[in-house]
Parts: structure tokens; sequence; C-alpha cells
């Protein structure tokens, strides 16, 4: 059995005893590369864990982790799907672990309640899972400055976010362009950042100037055609646009 935190993880078993059940050992042994992960992390993080900190519920309850914050936490590897058995998650960070590979589990699908998701400054790679713009309460995404590619045409761009506020994808290998979808479906999205995505190229959607954004940066991109004129009319407060192949007048 596994110990974390001085304490047996819930489903495993007692030596000296069978389980009268398959199911409880399964769900120790899926656990368990979070759990050495957990306690490397637990080893290498810079401040002290208070016994209120979330995070100390994770190390002591792993399933009924709510707040997981492995930002520069020195790991490695890539982040076990295993995460995506710990559905009482709000915020689940792994920034500034740049040692850190591999694409992201699609079992982030699973995670319902999350809020906030932050994979920044990693070397993740692929594409976004596909589920992740089902998540009903889903409010900030970042996953800045790692290898993530795929399409902005595509899912789960193109489906929008009902819940999101903050969509943070700059400084990767994504391509494509902004589609019309991603305003008109993410109802609530005041933050977008897909600069220093070379490979993001077409016209910005008009779709911006009925929109909420309040700060949208793209530059460093091959975004190109004429700035809608429904910027002028829009709630924005921050455009950054250098570098990219815009042409024609200001609105």
């Amino acid at each position: 059995f596994m110990v974390v935190g001085g304490q047996r993880l819930p489903g495993s078993s007692v030596p000296g005893t069978r389980s009268p059940s398959r199911r409880p050992r399964l769900v120790a042994a899926r656990l368990a590369a979070l759990a050495a992960m957990l306690a490397a992390a637990a080893v290498v993080k810079a401040e002290p864990i208070e016994a209120a900190d979330p995070y100390q519920q994770c190390l002591v309850d792993i399933p009924s982790c709510t707040v997981l914050d492995l930002a520069y936490a020195g790991l490695s590897s890539t982040i076990p799907s295993e995460v995506g058995t710990l559905t009482a998650l709000v915020r689940l960070a792994f920034g500034n672990n740049d040692a850190i590979v591999g694409t992201l589990p699609t079992e982030l699908a699973n995670l319902t309640a999350l809020t906030s998701l932050e994979v920044y400054n990693t070397r993740v790679n692929g594409s976004l899972p596909p589920l992740l713009s089902q998540l009903p309460t889903l409010r900030n995404l970042q996953v800045q400055n790692s290898d993530l590619s795929g399409s902005l045409d595509a899912v789960p761009f193109s489906d929008g976010f009902p819940s999101l506020t903050s969509l943070q994808v700059d400084a990767n290998a994504l391509s494509g362009s902004v589609p019309p979808e991603l305003l008109v479906l993410s109802p609530e999205l005041e933050v977008l950042n897909v600069a220093n995505n070379v490979l993001v190229q077409g016209w910005l959607p008009t779709e911006v100037g009925s929109s909420i954004l309040t700060s949208l940066r793209a530059s460093n991109t091959r975004i190109t055609g004429p700035l809608p004129t429904e910027v002028g009319a829009s709630n924005l407060t921050l455009l950054d646009l250098q570098g990219t192949l815009l042409a024609g007048a200001l609105p």
C-alpha cells in the first residue's frame, strides 16, 4: 500500500487482509504516479506549507484535493493522466516547470469543477484536449511559452468556452486564424492573447467589436487585412498588433 503525508491513501489495502474488490487497489495504483509527483514537489517547493494550505490537503488526501499548485516545483516528465481523477480540483497549476514534456492529458476534461488551468513556461506540446471547451466553470486558461500546436480554427477554440474570461496561449506554435466562434461562443471572454505564434494568420474577426474583450494581444503573428471598423466601438482598452501584416486605414 502507499502512504502520503503519513496517511494511507483511500482504497489501499491493509497488509495481511484481502480486499473484497479489485477496485480499491486499482484506484491506489492509478494515483501512484501523481503521488510520486506530489512527493517530489513537496521537497523543492520554496515556501513552507501551512497546515491549512490546500496543497497540504493534496498531500494528505489526494482524491479530495481542490488546489494543486506545482509551479516552480522542478518537475520533469509528463503530466500524469491520473490528474483526471481529481474531480474536486478548482485550480491546477504546472507553470514554470521547463522540463515537463508531452501532451496535455485528455483526462483533464473530467475536471468539471476546474476554474483555472495554468501550464505556462513548460515544454508541453500537441494540441489542447478538444473537450476542454466543455468544462462548465473554466475561467482562466494559460498555456503560454510552451510548444503547443494545432489550429485556432479547430476545437476546442471553435467551440468556444462558456465561462472563460481569460485565454492566454501566446508564444507557442499555433496556426490558423482567430475564429469568430471563439468570441461568439465565449460570452465572458475579456482577455485573449495569441501573440508570438508566427503561424497564426488571417483577418481579425469583426466579432471583436461586439464582444466584451478588454485586452487583445496578437503581436508577432501573420494576421493580415484591414483592422475591422468594429474595433472602434469595442470595449478594448489594450490592443497589441505589433509585428503583424495589417494594412489599411485605422477605423
